[in-house]
């Protein structure tokens, strides 16, 4: 009698048991698309608004354009305003639970307009059905960098 037939049905029948082959969607799947935020007020007189874009380059890892609306005697967001756009990528490291939150743990670089590199930072990220929330720069960093709070005051929801 020969076992390999029944060994690969006992592997497929505990692949089938455990939810299929096919394994968890990838960490970079739920970043990636149309992300925007209404209206920030940055300051006394000033708000922003912006359009964030995520396109997926491997399992734990995306690119981003974040196209930004500064508004600098508004706090609502009308009037004249300046644009910038900003670029990067954004590399998974893991996850770590903050308040109840499973978060992500990111490593943001930021390019140049020519595509090199312009400098990096540590941040968080939390995907709650359609709503994108970042880590709280104003708090307290964990010995490994990153934040320990997240901001939910600043939002962008899927489009």
């Amino acid at each position: 009698m020969r076992l390999d037939p029944i060994l690969a049905l006992l592997a497929s029948a505990s692949l089938a048991a455990c939810g299929g082959g096919g394994g968890d969607p990838d960490v970079a799947d739920k970043y990636v698309g149309t992300w925007t935020n209404s209206c920030s007020v940055s300051g006394a007189n000033s708000s922003y608004n912006g359009l964030l874009v995520y396109t997926k380059t491997g399992a734990t890892s995306t690119r981003f354009t974040f196209n930004i609306n500064f508004y600098s005697t508004s706090t609502n967001c009308t009037g004249n305003f300046s644009a910038d756009i900003v670029q990067g990528t954004d590399a998974y490291r893991g996850t770590k639970t903050i308040g109840g939150d499973v978060v992500d743990l990111i490593e943001t670089t930021i390019n140049k307009a020519d595509g090199s590199p312009d400098g990096s930072y540590k941040d968080i990220g939390l995907v709650a059905g359609n709503r994108l929330y970042f880590g709280d720069s104003t708090k307290p960093v964990d010995p490994n960098g990153y934040p320990t709070t997240l901001d939910r005051t600043f939002l962008l929801t899927k489009q």
